[in-house]
């Protein structure tokens, strides 16, 4: 038997015709690693087997409306052919499941879909011929396809079902030939994205570095990018209006992000775990940003959120711990749980006047933030919003203010000077201030309203109350 180079690559590629005018000498056909052909007739398949033997088929009715007339090797030519009565559409389900001495394979271009578990556990199988055309690939596909390296997704794809290259464990590369038609792709979630487990993607077998989206997309689908660790900037041109969920979740190794000024959406943890993005500009167009958009950005210093977006949600800069400057656009109504927690780093913020509310460990642990002033806007200040924020020396509370709950300004050891321009005293707890803190900071209230205060809960505990125009 011919000793066989085993290549470990998945290849999912255009098949080559000839065009322009005819030239003097025939081209040389285009082959694969095995020397296989790869443009075969629409009613053929081609393969390579470990023992050079013919495949055993789990379905002989899995492949579309096309009949196997013939399945016979040739020591000859080094591969297998499989014959059909009429054009291949599509590979069905289990079509080659388990065909644990498949190398590789050559499919027409006229196949179009590749079904779910076609090639799963084909743990030998290293190489497969698909031509531009296939527009879907069905859940677990090559699932545990053990010895796959790399893989190319053509232009024509639209869809990958779930777990659709999970467990390919050796899998380092991805290749497209087209940004824009990958960004269109429907990824049912990250696992549908053999990008999880490669983390290298290539355009043209190049090592996307620097990315350019065009204008031409319109939406960056959800996981698009998940996880691909060599990234390092980005550009986004102007006409993209959206950008899905987790589409650039895990990119660690992204400096850099440019957004157009047409972008409306930011959806959940878009740019989460990006932990080397440097700052982040989001432009006057974006009026709605997702839960966790930059969770744990671990090296971002400075964040500027544009005047469109009315609310800073739940999580967004939730462990960004090296970010210091936050500017905040003029529209913003709603700071959600946990938005800046642990932002140990953030000197200052200056909060919008259109803000109304201030949830739940919004600021927990920003232990360097020195004051803060809450707009007059604001009615309800959520329990631990700013708790540990152990540098806090004063704090400004609005005019409308109506409850602070518990443990709001818990562990604020170095507070000095309490603000509060509201004439009805708030609402507070036992807990909203520490004891220690109420016995020996000083607590400003309006002109005319010492009493009210003196008398109220929690409030009276304050050793020293002074009147002031506010």
């Amino acid at each position: 038997m011919n000793h066989v180079k085993f290549i470990t690559s998945l290849i999912l590629c255009m098949a080559f015709s000839a065009c322009g005018n005819k030239s003097t000498e025939e081209p040389s056909p285009q082959v694969n690693d095995y020397g296989m052909p790869l443009n075969i007739p629409s009613n053929t398949i081609t393969y390579k087997s470990i023992n050079s033997d013919t495949i055993q088929l789990n379905n002989r009715n899995a492949f579309g409306n096309a009949t196997i007339v013939s399945n016979s090797y040739s020591a000859s030519k080094g591969y297998g052919t499989i014959k059909f009565n009429k054009a291949v559409s599509g590979i069905d389900s289990e079509a080659f499941k388990n065909q644990t001495n498949l190398i590789t394979m050559v499919l027409p271009s006229s196949v179009k879909k590749i079904g779910n578990d076609a090639f799963a556990k084909c743990s030998q199988i290293n190489s497969l011929h698909l031509a531009d055309g296939i527009d879907s690939i069905g859940d677990n596909a090559f699932n545990s396809c053990s010895s796959l390296a790399s893989v190319t997704i053509p232009k024509s794809v639209k869809y990958i079902g779930n777990n659709a290259f999970e467990k390919c464990n050796k899998l380092n590369k991805v290749n497209i030939t087209d940004i824009a038609a990958w960004c269109n792709i429907d990824f049912i979630n990250y696992k549908s994205n053999p990008l999880h487990i490669a983390g290298l993607l290539y355009i043209g077998d190049i090592l996307a570095e620097n990315i350019t989206i065009p204008s031409t997309v319109t939406e960056i689908k959800k996981y698009t990018f998940y996880s691909t660790q060599n990234i390092s900037s980005l550009t986004i041109e102007n006409g993209t209006t959206r950008i899905g969920e987790d589409t650039f979740y895990g990119c660690e190794g992204l400096i850099s992000v440019s957004l157009p000024s047409t972008l409306k959406v930011i959806e959940d943890f878009a740019f989460a775990y990006c932990s080397n993005l440097k700052t982040i500009n989001v432009p006057n167009s974006v009026t709605s940003l997702g839960i966790g958009v930059f969770h744990s950005c671990t090296s971002m210093t400075e964040a500027t959120i544009g005047n469109a977006a009315t609310s800073i949600s739940r999580l967004s800069f939730y462990n960004c711990s090296n970010l210091h400057s936050v500017t905040i656009g003029n529209s913003v109504t709603s700071i959600g749980e946990r938005a800046f927690y642990n932002c140990q780093a953030l000197k200052e913020i200056t909060l919008p006047q259109s803000l109304s509310s201030i949830d739940s460990h919004a600021f927990f642990q920003c232990i360097s933030l020195t004051s803060i002033e809450v707009p007059d806007a604001v009615t309800i200040i959520a329990d631990n919003a700013f708790n540990r924020c152990i540098s806090f020396t004063s704090v400004t509370l609005g005019s409308s203010l109506s409850q602070i709950q518990r443990a709001a300004f818990t562990y604020c050891y170095n507070l000095k000077e309490v603000h509060c321009k509201a004439t009805i005293p708030p609402t507070i707890d036992a807990t909203t201030f520490d004891y220690d803190t109420r016995r020996s900071c000083t607590l400003y209230v309006p002109k005319g309203y010492y009493y009210p205060y003196k008398e109220a809960m929690s409030w009276c505990v304050f050793y020293k109350i002074i009147e002031r125009h506010f």
